[in-house]
């Protein structure tokens, strides 16, 4: 009787696992087949796309993914090469990628854990820790300091956003030779504080620089040996490594938007917390894992779920909530919230994105620096293939509009910091970002509002019965900003 039952026990538990399987690989090729825009036009069939058909177009060497349901990867797989050269080695779930500032949330991670132990406050001034190099003070911190939580939220008033890295052939700087911004061996400016610290989000790879050195100051070991054994290792993270420069390794080589590779494969980043972490798609899922666990659990180790809650939790400014939380930006809220961060160094891009209370997570990474557009598209299809919650894609209703009205909209059109060039060919209207999507199609909702297809976000042409001096762009969440014409004398 004992045997019957585990015959059948045995042949029950391999159907469910091949139903599993079948399920899994259906998932999978919805995935790679479903590639897709974020908004469609309502009455036309949605356009999909296979992800090689995409890399092609898009100029892509190489591309990996890990994908997350039910509490596990559900699978990870390879696209490409890690070169331009078809005949180099494949990428597979193993290759390494430069997570750029995707080595962030790694770093607020290894931060955390000193806050547990005791070590460091996330409240107090940063200046009481550190010992080889001290924020230099003036005006903005007389009465508001740099602390821990500033830095992990983009909050502290630091500059310098990111870094662009060492050629394999020059000499590389130390962490005391970046934060003093030490010419000409460095080539960042020196790390200081820019505004009032607590008032105001401004994205800073020079302040999670100084979360390095904190680090180094508080265990008095190096930022990659400190975290492979205290954070990489207990997380699972195998594969990865924040050590300069990268041993010998299955890596990809970092490309140029028109496909050329970088001279010496990749750049050195001695800047480690902010851009350093070298890693698979696979490992970086297992850190999404563990957020998801943690919040379930009361019990997490290495990092507590009180504080695995504080990383995602949105912090304030004068009282606002702003999407940052501690290491990670934060989309949707409630039982629909979204962490992640995305990461760009010269010749690699990246996306971590993972549902704190749904059992879903991607990551993605390309060897490419015009590998965004692809990324949203890979985002579109795994959505539609898993059901995100809050993913589903838009529809907008384009009304007819003569092509001869287009001329007066023509022009360049710019603000403090971007410009969008508006043009026109084959009786169609563009907008051209200059970004990797290159020029892109505007379809009218009114005669004076255009969409995209790429994003959800429109432009609308001011007093545009005349000649229009200026647009407004609103993104997708909302938020608009005004563009004012530009005359050429």
């Amino acid at each position: 009787m004992k045997t019957l039952l585990f015959i059948v026990s045995f042949f029950m538990l391999t159907s469910l696992s091949s139903q599993t399987a079948k399920e899994q690989q259906s998932k999978q090729s919805r995935v790679e087949n479903g590639l897709r825009n974020k908004v469609s036009i309502a009455g036309e069939k949605i356009s999909k796309a296979n992800i090689l058909e995409r890399m092609k177009y898009y100029q892509i060497q190489g591309i990996s993914i890990a994908v997350i349901n039910n509490s596990k990867v559900d699978w990870a797989q390879g696209y490409g090469h890690i070169t331009n050269n078809e005949a180099s080695a494949p990428v597979d779930k193993h290759t390494l990628f430069q997570a750029a500032s995707i080595s962030k949330p790694i770093t607020a991670f290894g931060a955390l854990m000193l806050v547990q132990e005791g070590k460091i406050s996330l409240d107090e001034d940063v200046n009481l820790y550190l010992k080889r190099w001290k924020v230099p003070e003036n005006e903005f911190t007389k009465i508001e300091k740099v602390t821990l939580r500033r830095l992990l939220s983009h909050t502290a008033g630091t500059n310098v956003d990111g870094f662009t890295g060492y050629s394999i052939q020059t000499s590389i700087p130390n962490l005391k030779d970046i934060l003093e911004g030490r010419k000409p061996l460095v080539n960042s400016d020196p790390i200081r504080i820019i505004s009032k610290p607590g008032t105001e989000m401004k994205y800073s790879g020079g302040g999670t620089t100084i979360v390095q050195l904190l680090i180094e100051d508080i265990t008095g070991e190096h930022f990659d040996i400190w975290m492979l054994n205290n954070v990489l290792m207990p997380l699972g993270m195998k594969e990865s490594s924040f050590k300069q420069p990268l041993p010998a390794a299955h890596a990809a080589y970092g490309h140029h938007l028109d496909g050329v590779p970088l001279e010496g494969k990749w750049h050195i980043y001695p800047e480690l917390a902010a851009a350093g972490l070298w890693t698979t798609p696979s490992d970086l899922a297992q850190f999404i894992l563990y957020i998801q666990t943690a919040l379930k659990s009361e019990k997490s180790k290495p990092l507590s779920s009180t504080l695995v809650k504080e990383m995602l939790t949105r912090q304030k400014i004068h009282g606002k909530s702003i999407d940052s939380g501690l290491g990670v930006f934060l989309v949707n809220d409630g039982k629909n919230l979204i962490f992640g961060h995305d990461g760009q160094n010269d010749g690699f891009i990246g996306r971590l994105s993972g549902y704190a209370y749904h059992d879903h997570g991607i990551v993605i990474m390309v060897n490419n620096d015009s590998g965004w557009p692809l990324i949203e598209e890979i985002m579109n299809s795994t959505a539609d293939a898993y059901s995100w919650p809050n993913y589903q894609f838009i529809e907008k209703r384009m009304i007819p509009i003569d092509p001869a009205n287009f001329t007066q909209f023509l022009g360049k059109y710019v603000n403090e910091k971007d410009e969008i060039d508006i043009t026109t060919a084959n009786n169609n209207l563009f907008a051209d970002f200059k970004s990797p999507y290159g020029p892109m199609t505007l379809y009218p909702l009114s005669k004076c509002t255009f969409f995209i297809l790429q994003e959800n976000l429109t432009i609308e042409f001011l007093n545009c019965e005349s000649k229009p001096e200026s647009l407004n762009f609103t993104d997708s969440k909302g938020v608009t900003k005004l563009y004012i014409r530009k005359h050429i004398d």
